[in-house]
């Protein structure tokens, strides 16, 4: 674990709220020291339910004023592309909720980005360790389905 914590704002007080702040508290060496509602969200209670030290309305603001590490974004899946742009811009890591982007352009985009400023990412899929989910991976790996030519999961 680093000696000092990492410091991370999330971006989108209504999913962040109900998934990533309380996620990230419970990762030892994590501190959440900024949040940002994009919309219309009760920015102040939900920095005060949590101690958040820092509440920001505009994403760009927190970007450039807060001292973070990185961000996770919960925003509306329209802001992802430029929040993810700024956040990378600003040498920040990202953790962005899924889906990605809007199209495979903008995920192309924000990809080629981030890997040519060597900052980390990744796309938070909440769904993907279901156990549903591993024991399907598992029957596919030992090959007892055969070879695949498509799938539909209800």
């Amino acid at each position: 674990m680093p000696e000092q914590p990492l410091r991370v704002g999330v971006i989108g007080a209504a999913d962040g709220e109900a998934v990533h702040i309380p996620g990230l508290r419970q990762v030892p060496g994590v501190d959440v020291v900024a949040v940002c509602a994009t919309g219309d969200e009760p920015l102040g209670s939900i920095a005060a339910r949590y101690h958040i030290p820092a509440r920001f309305a505009d994403f760009r603001a927190m970007l450039r004023e807060a001292a973070l590490d990185a961000v996770t974004i919960a925003a509306p899946l329209e802001l992802h592309h430029p929040i993810a742009v700024a956040a990378a811009e600003q040498q920040l890591h990202i953790l962005c909720g899924a889906p990605m982007a809007r199209s495979a352009a903008e995920a192309r985009d924000m990809h080629r980005l981030v890997c040519s400023l060597g900052v980390r990412h990744a796309v938070g899929y909440a769904a993907r360790y279901l156990p549903t989910r591993v024991q399907i991976k598992q029957l596919v790996e030992h090959g007892y389905l055969g070879d695949l030519q498509s799938v539909s999961v209800t």
